[in-house]
């Protein structure tokens, strides 16, 4: 992950982020789009999106990326993985990453896995505190999910922090998000079983056709309280 400390520095002093990959300052932007939406909803333009009624969440298809984090070896299915000093992080069937005062951590993979029909995520734990963060961003339509813990808020936003729809507060139970593509539009939601899917938001765009994944924990100035937990990672064709 290059320039990650000058990344957290900029995003948590709140400056213009327009130049970070990673940009998870809280300087929100609210584009004030319809989030009360259901999987059978409509994206952006007005089009229809279809339900996906994912089992599993890919059904009976193989996925084009899984990772259910067995370990023992960090962040072994991805091409990179980046963790400052302070933070702590450990695979054992979910990979908890706990980031102390200006620090980061977090598996990447390249831009080269086909979007399909949708990135899915098992968060069961997010971090709390000021400037503290716990994000799923899919890199090339460069949109994510982030679960603030300065105003426990879960939002859809552009990498640079902008949300997209309104942010909700965030509940223990949300912790199934999933970034999919809709007819013409990139959709953000999230879910407290797995099967009924809340949209937060839905970004007009280009779909493209392949993307890379990020998850990552943060904190900013203060000390996180916790640990930000992923127990699954899916990408469905």
């Amino acid at each position: 992950m290059i320039g990650r400390r000058a990344v957290l520095g900029c995003c948590v002093m709140l400056t213009s982020a327009a130049g970070c990959d990673y940009l998870f300052q809280l300087d929100h932007i609210d584009r004030g789009r319809d989030a009360a939406s259901t999987d059978a909803t409509k994206d952006g333009a007005g089009d229809a999106v279809d339900a996906v009624g994912w089992g599993g969440p890919c059904e009976t298809m193989t996925p084009t990326f899984r990772d259910t984090f067995d370990g023992p070896l960090v962040c072994s299915q991805w091409d990179s993985k980046y963790d400052d000093t302070g933070t702590t992080v450990v695979e054992d069937g979910m990979l908890k990453i706990t980031a102390n005062a200006n620090s980061v951590a977090g598996c990447k993979k390249n831009t080269s896995l086909p979007f399909g029909k949708g990135v899915t995520a098992v968060v069961p734990e997010v971090v709390r505190g000021a400037g503290a963060y716990t994000v799923l961003q899919i890199h090339d339509a460069n949109l994510q999910i982030l679960a603030s813990g300065e105003d426990n808020k879960l939002r859809f936003q552009t990498s640079a922090s902008a949300d997209i729809g309104t942010p909700v507060t965030y509940a223990a139970t949300m912790k199934w998000w999933r970034i999919r593509p809709g007819a013409s539009a990139i959709v953000g939601e999230y879910s407290t079983d797995g099967t009924n899917w809340i949209m937060l938001g839905s970004q007009i765009t280009t779909v493209p056709t392949l993307i890379g994944i990020e998850i990552t924990v943060g904190a900013g100035n203060s000390p996180s309280m916790g640990t930000g937990t992923f127990d699954e990672l899916t990408l469905c064709p």
